[in-house]
């Protein structure tokens, strides 16, 4: 799937009255009609509804200049002024020439179809995706503590679980580590399948069913026994989509390991066994690093990896 093929098909929509213009069916390609998930027997109003809810959420997280104008020019802010009314407001905003404001557009316009093909193109997301993701793991306590916070949108009605996977130590042992998990807010703990010793998962119940569109934020707090911590890395592999990812490791102060460095889109053969290469962190007087990604790509290591030896 092409990206320009899709910045083609945004073009055609923002024309007239973008969004809110008259034979919406007729003005979409079939690009646009799968983001809505709709077809033809998708009544007016709800492929409209759909369209404007993925849509914004495509736009959502994009750069908020970016955003602020393809919400805009597609008429996605709930404006039902002609294309030319919209981009007369958007120059008067910014303080800009009307030519100045088609080439923000058109960038924008590129950055939503980059957003939307990576949305078309991931596997299946079963109902649910990481919208953000925000982590701190603690290596200065006596056990390894880390905390996940991820902010979640379904994707259908009704979403009353999320299963989560966790990824523990190498040769943890026929009973695997010690390992407690608590869900701190958002919902509360309704299974742990550890069929798997090394990625068991966990279940939790919503605090309510959610809408499609609808976001909801979910703690989950992991303890690890730290005498089994034998792999030196705190990193995201994503099995669904993620949008944001931040992630915070505390090593404490004078406790910093030989090296640090920043894993970025690698292959488990990459950063295992542990080496340096890449681009190294250096942590602060706390003894933290942190970094940040956005749009990871499925199966792939994102995170952080230390080391004793140079």
């Amino acid at each position: 799937m092409r990206t320009q093929e899709i910045r083609l098909e945004l073009r055609r929509l923002h024309r007239g009255r973008g969004v809110h213009g008259a034979d919406l069916r007729g003005r979409l390609g079939e690009r646009l009609m799968a983001l809505a998930a709709a077809d033809d027997d998708t009544d007016a109003a709800e492929l409209r509804r759909r369209l404007v809810a993925r849509l914004k959420d495509c736009a959502a997280g994009l750069p908020a200049p970016e955003r602020a104008v393809v919400v805009r020019a597609l008429g996605v802010d709930g404006g039902e002024a002609d294309l030319g009314e919209r981009l007369r407001g958007i120059a008067v905003e910014l303080g800009c020439s009307p030519r100045t404001v088609q080439r923000k557009v058109d960038a924008a316009e590129r950055l939503l179809a980059e957003r939307i093909r990576s949305r078309l193109s991931a596997s299946p997301d079963d109902g649910w995706y990481v919208r953000r993701l925000t982590a701190h793991m603690l290596l200065d306590r006596p056990d390894v503590m880390a905390f996940e916070e991820r902010e979640i949108v379904s994707t259908h009605d009704g979403l009353e679980t999320v299963t989560l996977p966790f990824d523990l130590p190498e040769n943890p042992g026929p009973q695997g580590p010690r390992l407690r998990v608590e869900v701190r807010f958002g919902g509360t703990l309704a299974a742990m399948n550890r069929s798997s010793p090394r990625r068991p998962e966990v279940t939790v119940e919503l605090s309510k069913p959610l809408r499609e569109g609808e976001s909801h934020a979910v703690a989950v707090d992991i303890t690890v026994d730290a005498g089994r911590l034998t792999r030196p890395h705190y990193i995201l592999i994503p099995e669904r989509r993620y949008d944001n990812v931040d992630l915070r490791v505390r090593f404490g102060a004078g406790r910093a390991p030989a090296w640090v460095r920043r894993v970025e889109a690698e292959t488990v053969r990459t950063f295992d066994p542990p080496r340096m290469r890449g681009e190294a962190l250096t942590p602060d007087r706390s003894g933290e690093v942190a970094v940040s990604f956005g749009n990871p790509r499925l199966q792939l290591g994102y995170g952080v990896q230390w080391g004793v030896e140079e």
